[in-house]
Order: C-alpha cells, then structure tokens, then sequence
C-alpha cells in the first residue's frame, strides 16, 4: 500500500488542522468541554511538530487500519476516507491505538514493514501518541454528532 503512486485527491497528512476541526466541532455543541479539548490539541500540535522534526517521505495511508476495515476471504482494505500522504509509520501507529498489545512489538512491526531507519522507532512512539490524540477527539466529537442525532 505504501508503494503506491497516490491518487491527486489525496492531501498531506496536516494533524494540526485536523485536531483544530475535532476542537471546533467539540466546543460547538460543549463549550464547557475546552479544559478536556484544549490541552489535547495543543499535545497534538507539538506532537505533530516533533514528528515533523523526523520527517521522511510521505507515502500513501490508510489511516484507519483497523480489522473491521478489512473484508472478503482475500482480505481487501475498505474505508479510506481518512487516507492521506504521510508517514508510513503512521498506519503502524494506527495499529498500536487499535490492538495496545502491538506496542510491545514496535520492532517487530517496523521490520515486518522494512522500515529500518534509526529514527523509526522514536517515529512510531510519537506518531502513535499523535494518533491517539487525534482519536480522542475524533472519538468525543462523534460521540456529541451522537447525541445531536438522538
């Protein structure tokens, strides 16, 4: 997946903005909620800039790997609204959030990838943090879109 020429559409990978977009969301239907959602985007946001720091090409992602996302007998990966040209290590990341066993096994899962850098690991601990980040207030967001609904 990773070795793929990506498709025009796909946008570069810009955590910042997507943490300010969740906040907004957040705070339009809890404003009470910004002494949860403030200190998380600014976390977020210097962690996007220490992973920027480490920055290698960016590839096409998946961004949500997650085993739901993989269907039919010949697994074929669906959903890719949150595709984007980032690091290769961010859908590791996305798979230690998913499955917190994997981050025992960062190693394993870079080799198994060939990502074999020296700053692959300090990668895929803070890109694992940003994307943690990042679900949460994905997560709280949704959670009021929820209640809008009922």
């Amino acid at each position: 997946m990773h070795a793929i020429t990506p498709p025009k559409d796909v946008a570069a990978f810009d955590p910042g903005s997507i943490a300010t977009g969740q906040a907004q969301a957040i705070l339009e239907r809890d404003p009470a909620a910004a002494a949860q959602v403030d200190p998380l985007v600014a976390r977020t946001q210097q962690l996007a800039v220490d992973c920027a720091a480490l920055a290698v090409p960016p590839v096409t992602t998946h961004g949500d790997l997650d085993a739901g996302n993989l269907v039919g007998p010949v697994p074929m990966l669906v959903d890719w609204e949150y595709a984007q040209l980032a690091d290769p290590v961010y859908d590791l990341a996305c798979l230690c959030v998913y499955y917190p066993d994997l981050r025992l096994r960062g190693g394993e899962l870079l080799g198994a990838t060939g990502i074999a850098d020296a700053d692959g690991i300090v990668r895929l601990r803070l890109y694992t943090e940003l994307f943690d980040s990042l679900n949460r207030l994905w997560e709280k967001a949704q959670a009021l879109r929820d209640l809008a609904q009922l």
